[in-house]
């Protein structure tokens, strides 16, 4: 996974670069305009005085992930998504559902990132250029693996490509190739990538943001919402996992329940009333907390319930308790093995060396196959 440089927000007029203030990393997950909803949980962060330390984002977040990075304020990024003409991402082709039987699987033309961002930023920046270090997901298919572009490993790349890659939604766009990589929106393996989060510099509470809907049968309607919801619940049971390895998440679920995430037909009303849910959602969050989120290193469980255990709810309680279970293995692990080829053992030797101070402060045992005693020689 790619690595973040510490980048540092000098704007006077920015609260959110205050260096007195609380210090948070926050992940952007995808919903496509639901999204829009984030630009009201930035704007009760800065009225908090709680200061970005760096933005982790995947599919349609890694755009507002981008306006939060570029040195706006949180009401010039309302200004400029409510200003925005959203038609430009209208690129429906003709004869849509015929697409389907032909590779590349796209329903729609690819959207103008470059024009897109040059509406909304003036310009099309490169990574290294955002004001706060930015991070976007993406799923590579042809090696079944994550790559992480990042302002501190890409800072020469335009923010056009980076969001292009990110929002490459399969059966919606075709697959953005970049030399031997076939690269597609991962937000079909992991919609929150809390991990991305934990890998930056400074251990600051991490919140994870998320548009929720109420619980609906529209999946019902048609076969891509039943896909869209598959992948949905596939994903979101996924980051769950993850978001319960790491002590130190706080997850922001904002209720977008009156808009669909494909809605490219959005009044200034509707952006508004997504912005007002994102500002209630980090409110009640804040309350929660006594407005510091510092106090999620005092707090060993955070809305953990088991009192419910009717019949229908074992099933998930039982599935959190194997989680915990897993989780508690992994942090006991008090062993590492040290795989090597036989042309390196000069090297085996020299990191023994090193490795037995950490042996003697952490009581982690580590050991190769020089300890593995070789059965004698049989004489048949």
């Amino acid at each position: 996974m790619d690595t973040i440089s510490t980048t540092k927000n000098v704007s006077a007029n920015n609260n959110l670069s205050d260096m007195n203030s609380q210090k948070v990393h926050l992940v952007f997950s995808g919903g496509g305009v639901r999204c829009f909803s984030y630009i009201g949980a930035l704007q009760k962060l800065a009225e908090n005085n709680i200061t970005i330390s760096s933005v982790s984002a995947c599919s349609m977040g890694s755009v507002l992930g981008v306006l939060a990075c570029s040195g706006l304020n949180p009401q010039e990024v309302e200004a400029a998504i409510i200003n925005f003409n959203f038609k430009s991402l209208k690129t429906e082709k003709a004869f849509s559902l015929l697409r389907y039987l032909k590779y590349p699987f796209a329903s729609h033309y690819t959207p103008d990132y470059c024009k897109i961002i040059t509406a909304l930023l003036g310009k099309d920046p490169l990574l290294g250029e955002l004001k706060i270090p930015f991070s976007a997901l993406a799923l590579d298919l042809r090696q079944r693996r994550f790559l992480v572009y990042s302002s501190g490993t890409h800072p020469d790349m335009k923010v056009s490509e980076v969001l292009t890659i990110a929002t490459a939604i399969p059966l919606l766009y075709e697959p953005y190739k970049l030399g031997k990589y076939l690269l597609v929106d991962a937000a079909v393996a992991s919609d929150s990538p809390v991990w991305m989060a934990a890998a930056n510099p400074g251990n600051y509470p991490i919140l994870v943001l998320k548009p929720v809907a109420a619980p609906n049968e529209d999946y019902k309607k048609s076969f891509p919402r039943f896909l869209s919801y598959l992948f949905n619940a596939s994903t979101s049971s996924h980051d769950h996992f993850t978001f319960s390895q790491s002590a130190r998440s706080v997850n922001i679920d904002i209720n977008c329940s009156t808009v669909s995430y494909d809605d490219f037909n959005l009044t200034k009303e509707k952006i508004e009333g997504m912005i007002l849910q994102g500002q209630t959602a980090m409110e009640q969050k804040l309350k929660e907390f006594n407005y510091s989120f510092e106090r999620i290193f005092e707090i060993e469980e955070i809305g953990r319930k088991v009192a419910d255990q009717s019949h229908e709810n074992k099933a998930a309680a039982l599935a959190s308790e194997m989680q915990l279970g897993y989780q508690k293995e992994i942090l006991n692990r008090s062993q590492v093995f040290v795989s090597y080829s036989r042309n390196d053992k000069k090297w085996l030797t020299k990191l023994q060396t090193y490795l037995k101070s950490v042996e003697r402060f952490t009581g982690i045992k580590t050991w190769d196959d020089t300890l593995i005693s070789r059965p004698s020689k049989s004489r048949f």
